[in-house]
């Protein structure tokens, strides 16, 4: 049986990709490349948008790639109806056809990628890696919503806060149990410095440690489990046990808590 028809098996690291492209030639140059150097298990390939817009209604594809220039409906138009069924699907143009003026619109109307075809092999060895980037940055995405989802879900569902606090200590998201950690509605913490819920005997070292981590990226704590109490918004101090995380983005650096009233499980306070 040729490989063509063996029928797909999803397995870990197979990518399918959806070429569509009113020569076949180079639709099937495009295939052949896509599965020999990268992580792509299984192409189809369909001559014009029609058709592709029928596969895409059938089958699940990890991305797609894409003429500019054919009969019907040209890639732009393509792009149009793929952004409409799902807005994060990865979307190369690959197209003869190039001008800032095309690329410049498939940019506006939300391309993930846009190269123009050449002579030699140089162009599919780079639309393979650029793909190849595409799906796995899609797919990362993709899990880390779906793990912020299911985590800020339990955060609101059982006893424990999670916290969001920026480089400079202000607090830039909490979740609605806030309250029953600190005494403070969420509203009353978003904005303001965690400071605000921490005794002022530490606040000196914490402005000490954080300089430090950041200037040194060296962490001089456990961040997995940490004891240290807290001011409650009636003023005594509660016991926590704090897990930390953090997230590094261009311009924020953002690191995370999620905090657990101690005195829940018997502990009243934290030898300091």
């Amino acid at each position: 049986m040729a490989e063509a028809e063996l029928p797909f098996a999803p397995h870990a690291g197979a990518y399918r990709v959806l070429v569509v492209d009113d020569d076949p030639n180079i639709g099937g140059m495009t295939s052949q490349f896509l599965e020999e150097l990268t992580d792509v298990r299984s192409t189809a390939n369909e001559p014009s948008v029609a058709d592709g817009l029928s596969r895409l209604d059938d089958e699940e594809f990890d991305a797609v790639v894409s003429d500019y220039n054919m009969p019907g409906a040209n890639g732009l138009e393509f792009l149009d109806e793929v952004r409409a069924r799902d807005p994060d699907l990865p979307f190369i143009l690959f197209t003869g056809k190039g001008s800032e003026s095309i690329a410049s619109e498939a940019i506006s109307r939300g391309v993930t990628d846009y190269l123009q075809k050449g002579s030699g092999i140089e162009q599919y060895d780079l639309l393979a890696n650029r793909t190849l980037n595409a799906i796995e940055q899609a797919r990362a995405r993709r899990e880390l919503r779906e793990t912020v989802t299911q985590f800020r879900s339990l955060a609101e569902t059982f006893s424990f806060a999670l916290l969001t606090v920026s480089e400079d200590s202000v607090v830039r998201h909490a979740t609605p149990t806030v309250e029953q950690v600190f005494g403070y509605e969420k509203r009353e913490l978003v904005g303001e410095s965690l400071l605000t819920v921490m005794p002022e005997r530490f606040h000196e070292d914490h402005r000490e440690a954080v300089e430090r981590y950041l200037r040194e990226g060296e962490r001089h704590l456990n961040w997995g489990w940490i004891e240290l109490p807290a001011v409650h918004a009636d003023g005594h101090e509660i016991p926590l046990g704090i897990t930390f995380g953090e997230v590094e983005r261009s311009d924020d650096h953002l690191f995370t808590a999620m905090v657990r009233d101690l005195s829940e499980w018997g502990i009243d306070e934290l030898s300091n």
